[in-house]
């Protein structure tokens, strides 16, 4: 007879072929969640009924063969959590990373202050692909007003949805349809007290790196840069908004991991002071920029 037990047991063990094992677990919890709608411990407290576990098995049986067909884990359960938020994710769009989340909570840490001092807070998050950063801004910050951008249509449509699941945050979130390179892309604000953006910043030449499940199902657009240009995208935002940053404002920037001081250099060169951050894992992974008369 399947039980639970068992089932998680398997599902781990045919993964553990593609996946490192405690990641194999995790998996296997996460198809058992989503395919009986129930916390794995309730699960094993209260199973399903014997006919409910097979129907659920083979629905896990379908998300595993494109598991290991190497298709994201976020796409064939069409979300994943980010910051406390549920976040859609659809083929097409970029999956929200930890180290994303991370700079979020390094943001609430670093902005808190300036946003109790402020009745309105103008943010924008450029590249905003799922919306997942503009939604965690939104709720850290009820003060705030924030332009999300990006030129996909289907990023686009992907952040809609999102908005539209978390209908308490809607409200203060305005999506833009615009092409950051573009010089007819300007600006809709006079000034901004928070910019942010996680632009694509892996090299052409580390495309050798990227695990399959990134290389040939996330969009290649978000992901990558030229070698020749690896600082194109946060070139083109200070030329923008460097010198519409309010006096106690603040610029969050994810990074390739090595290109901190570079990036960091490229802001001080339009007149911001500028630390490199790491993230969770120990890796430069952020840039931090404000005011010289901000410190």
């Amino acid at each position: 007879m399947t039980t639970i037990r068992s089932l998680k047991e398997y599902i781990a063990e045919t993964l553990s072929s593609y996946y490192p094992t405690e990641e194999a677990e995790s998996i296997a919890r996460r198809l058992l969640e989503s395919a009986y709608g129930v916390s794995y411990p309730m699960l094993v407290i209260t199973p399903p009924k014997d006919t409910q576990i097979h129907e659920g098995q083979k629905m896990i049986e379908g998300w595993m063969e494109r598991l290991l067909n190497h298709e994201p884990l976020q796409y064939i359960l069409g979300f994943t959590e980010f910051d406390g938020l549920r976040i859609k994710v659809a083929p097409g769009v970029l999956i929200p990373r930890p180290e994303t989340e991370y700079l979020c909570e390094l943001i609430r840490e670093r902005f808190a202050p300036t946003a109790k001092k402020k009745l309105h807070i103008q943010a924008i998050d450029l590249c905003t692909g799922s919306g997942c950063i503009a939604l965690s801004l939104s709720a850290s910050f009820p003060n705030a007003e924030i332009e999300a951008v990006d030129q996909s249509d289907l990023a686009l449509m992907t952040a809609r949805n999102n908005i539209e699941a978390h209908p308490t945050l809607a409200p203060r979130l305005n999506l833009i349809k615009a092409d950051l390179l573009s010089e007819t892309f300007i600006p809709t604000s006079e000034h901004y007290d928070l910019i942010v953006s996680n632009p694509p910043y892996v090299l052409e030449k580390e495309r050798t790196e990227i695990h399959p499940h990134v290389l040939d199902h996330e969009p290649s657009m978000a992901l990558f840069v030229s070698d020749e240009t690896p600082l194109l995208f946060y070139e083109a935002i200070l030329k923008k908004f460097a010198h519409i940053l309010s006096p106690e404002g603040l610029i969050a920037f994810e990074i390739n991991q090595s290109l901190g001081h570079d990036t960091a250099n490229l802001c001080t060169s339009h007149g911001l002071i500028a630390e490199v951050v790491q993230d969770q894992y120990g890796r430069d992974r952020f840039v931090f920029a404000k005011h010289k008369t901000n410190e």
